[in-house]
């Protein structure tokens, strides 16, 4: 076993290089490390606290053996990404992709199965009927088509699935969670921008100092302090503006005009309760605070996707779409699209 390496990360010392990272990782990928070597880097990394150089170095061998792919129109697209955490909700940020794709923007939205909520967004898309084990010339196909595609985990570098096979068969949510803070960081496809959702402060300011140490451009950090990994319409969010530097703002709910009402309109439930709040979102018939919350992040989207020039553009033209039935149409044209590929 690689002793020193490992007991510098378990005692989260200063003292570990970007070289030890690298040759550590380099025999996980070969598949040449230890099951208890495995289990023991993930697990500490999971238990202690994070710093900027354990995903800085991550990420770095991860771009050395999985670079991001570059595909047609993606480097026009939004990703919408979010690390789990907080309360549950219905799945804010996947309503919110389908409504800014249909108002203009290209929108990519990485996801996976639920890992800390009762609905993931693969299992929410899967109840909306699509299938979302496509490839990434089907993604392409996709996105070109109808302006939103959806990154499964089966496009992610093959180095988090010898992470996870490799700690089976322990649960990977028990002393898994450094794999999942690390998805927002290492997007497998160039992208021209992406907000990623965090649960916690504590991630809001790790994440953000980790992007802009990876000289990540047009990329988006929220959190709201009500324990959401999106942008909230109760209560502040705090946002990191990352392009060339960290720049920081809080807003709240009257900042855009919206009304502050009760929490448990952002309720959700297994992933068929959360596709019919979706569709009846989507069909124009909930008026309440579920509408605000995705109006704000759509909203949010078209402007880092530079569709609108300013927010309040973004929520009135995110509210025109509903009406019009446009959303409707592309969840639709994604669900036709997807069993194409059956």
């Amino acid at each position: 076993m690689n002793d020193s390496f490992l007991k510098k990360i378990i005692r989260n010392s200063d003292d570990i290089s970007i070289e030890d990272y690298f040759s550590f990782l380099q025999k996980v990928i070969e598949n040449k490390a230890d099951k208890s070597e495995v289990i023991a880097f993930v697990a500490a990394l999971s238990a202690k606290p994070l710093r900027v150089k354990d995903l800085v170095y991550f990420v770095r061998f991860i771009e050395s053996v999985s670079p991001p792919k570059e595909i047609l129109n993606s480097n026009q697209a939004i990703n919408i990404v979010g690390t789990g955490g907080g309360i549950a909700t219905f799945n804010i940020s996947t309503t919110s992709a389908f409504i800014a794709s249909a108002a203009g923007a290209k929108v990519l939205k990485s996801g996976s199965y639920r890992y800390n909520s009762q609905s993931g967004s693969l299992d929410v898309l899967t109840a909306l009927g699509l299938n979302i084990h496509l490839n990434l010339q089907a993604l392409e196909k996709m996105l070109a088509e109808t302006g939103i595609g959806f990154i499964n985990p089966n496009m992610y570098s093959p180095l988090l699935r010898r992470l996870a096979i490799a700690i089976l068969p322990l649960e990977l949510k028990d002393i898994g969670g450094f794999i999942n803070t690390i998805g927002p960081l290492i997007c497998p496809v160039h992208v021209k921008g992406q907000i990623t959702g965090v649960g916690h402060y504590r991630l809001f300011e790790i994440i953000s100092e980790a992007m802009n140490a990876l000289k990540f451009r047009n990329h988006m950090v929220v959190w709201s302090e009500i324990g959401l990994d999106e942008l909230s319409s109760i209560g502040k969010n705090h946002i990191a503006h990352i392009h060339y530097g960290i720049e920081k703002q809080i807003i709240g709910q009257e900042t855009h005009g919206l009304d502050q009402k009760g929490i448990r309109d952002f309720a959700g439930g297994d992933p068929s309760h959360n596709a019919e709040i979706m569709k009846a979102i989507f069909e124009n018939k909930i008026k309440n605070q579920a509408l605000d919350i995705v109006l704000l992040n759509s909203a949010y989207i078209l402007l880092l996707a530079k569709t609108v020039s300013n927010v309040e553009e973004g929520i009135e033209l995110s509210k025109d779409v509903i009406s019009s039935g446009s959303v409707k149409k592309q969840l639709e044209n994604a669900i036709e699209f997807t069993n194409d590929y059956r």
